[in-house]
């Protein structure tokens, strides 16, 4: 009984769980593990004067043996004189509304109950029960699922203000210690079963690896996963500062240095996943292979263009890979689109001429971001934002301004769009209609090919109206005959001029 509680009191101050005065709010579901937590912790509350208090979630699954867990619990509490908060949920219910595992939602309920509680308790830390069995099924669930160092790192035993101060025991010595103290705990059956591959590794992996490889497999697992920890946290410090080097924020998402190119392989494909998760929002379905496309990229010839998951656009330019994210309604105007809205673009290419090539390809580059622009309205492209209105009357002042530009609004059609270049794309070059190819346009400019691929363009089909920074299209001026006027305005980094 005494060598559980060092084990565990040793464990607590290697990794700082918790210090005098702390106010520990524990979960406690009745079973074997949560009950001796809640044991050890009073055992040692008045060396460490340490508060306590027990969280108990009803999950509403199980009936009477659910109802029979928390009067246990509440007993429990009570003859060790410490506050039970019981609160009582509809995890299947919740599960079915949120198309998710009853495992997953009833996990996040319990957090957000443990984080409410500690809130109106007044509370330090969370103290929750996982243990040395807990980790070894956790690191061979998260190596099986195809996960990096990361998820080979197991449970942390302290994350933010959650401690797990039993993960340096295991399963059998919480029983034992358990049954020394003459403390019954309450049995979940769920548990036994092998619905879930967490059962399947706990029921049938693990002891089977017991049995034929090492009897005490478990434990190196566990003490393997603290070393992947620690690993983890050099390799993240490691990552930020390369970050910090060859990442750098442009006004349409970000970009990176293909001198990235000059570090470890493991460490580019640490940066480059980072961005790509910045950039999608979201970690969800993103894989090696969709970084394994960003490094082809990066490390090929400029204007190669691929999709990515959420939206997400990436290409080469000018000795940097440029991964620009989905707008996530930042102010723009109500119909901001960003990029990419995969049943606008298929839209406008079914709306293309037959002799035209499809809107959207570029020489074998990939999909290009096509954005339909609102009349009145406003698009977002990263931190630029291009606003148009229709202005009362025709007052024939327009000055020159290299962000800001009027035009004759009966001149063109509805289907404008803002998008980059592509072949065919004409401009009218004089008032004669005379028209030039916007390539030869841009070479003649002597604007560098880098560049011209990443020029935004105002569009009217394969008609330029506006090469945004540069230069408007002529038949699209403003005369004395014109009544309707276009103004579009694209603000961003760069001052109007």
């Amino acid at each position: 009984m005494d060598g559980m509680r060092e084990k565990v009191e040793k464990f607590i101050r290697e990794y700082h769980m918790l210090e005098p005065e702390s106010r520990v709010v524990v979960g406690v579901s009745g079973g074997p593990d949560s009950l001796c937590l809640l044991d050890v912790l009073c055992g040692i509350r008045k060396d460490w004067s340490i508060e306590l208090s027990a969280v108990h979630i009803h999950h509403g699954l199980r009936g009477e043996n659910a109802d029979r867990d928390e009067e246990h619990v509440r007993v429990f509490c009570e003859t060790r004189g410490v506050l039970c908060r019981v609160y009582h949920e509809q995890v299947g219910r919740l599960a079915r509304e949120q198309k998710r595992s009853i495992e997953e939602t009833g996990r996040d309920v319990r957090y957000r109950r443990f984080e409410e509680w500690l809130k109106e308790w007044g509370g330090t830390h969370i103290a929750v029960a996982h243990h040395r069995d807990d980790q070894a099924e956790t690191v061979l669930f998260s190596l099986a699922r195809g996960s990096g160092l990361r998820g080979a790192g197991g449970i942390r035993p302290v994350n933010g203000r959650i401690v797990r101060p039993l993960l340096c025991v295991g399963r059998g010595e919480i029983e034992a210690y358990l049954t020394v103290r003459g403390i019954s705990w309450c049995v979940d059956e769920t548990n036994a079963g092998t619905d879930y591959a967490r059962n399947r590794i706990r029921h049938q992996v693990l002891p089977l690896m017991e049995a034929h490889i090492n009897s005490r497999v478990s434990a190196h697992l566990a003490a393997a996963a603290l070393e992947f920890q620690e690993a983890e946290d050099y390799v993240a410090a490691e990552e930020q500062r390369l970050y910090n080097r060859y990442v750098s924020e442009i006004s349409e998402g970000m970009a990176v240095s293909e001198k990235l190119l000059e570090e470890a392989p493991f460490l580019q494909r640490r940066v480059l996943y980072r961005v790509l998760k910045a950039a999608a929002g979201s970690a969800r379905d993103l894989s090696r292979e969709h970084v394994g496309l960003l490094l082809g990229i990066l490390s090929g010839a400029c204007g190669r263009q691929v999709d990515m998951p959420y939206s997400v656009a990436a290409w080469k330019e000018a000795g940097r890979l440029v991964v620009v994210p989905q707008n996530r309604g930042s102010g723009c105007g109500p119909a901001s689109l960003w990029p990419g809205n995969r049943k606008e673009r298929r839209r406008f290419q079914s709306e293309e001429g037959p002799g035209d090539a499809p809107m959207g390809k570029n020489q074998g580059r990939g999909v290009y971001v096509c954005l339909p622009l609102p009349v009145p309205g406003a698009v977002r492209v990263g931190k630029q934002c291009l606003t148009l209105r229709i202005l009362d009357g025709n007052t024939g002042n327009f000055p020159e301004k290299k962000y800001t530009k009027w035009l004759d609004y009966d001149r063109m059609s509805d289907k404008l769009v803002l998008r980059r270049r592509q072949p065919g794309d004409r401009i009218t070059i004089d008032s004669m209609g005379h028209h030039k190819k916007l390539k030869d346009f841009l070479i003649d400019r002597k604007i560098p090919r880098h560049e011209r691929d990443s020029l935004w363009l105002v569009a009217d089909g394969r008609e330029i109206v506006w090469i945004i920074g540069e230069r408007m299209g002529a038949s699209y001026r403003v005369s004395e005959t014109s009544s309707r006027i276009l103004e579009m305005k694209f603000t961003g980094d760069e001052e109007d001029e």
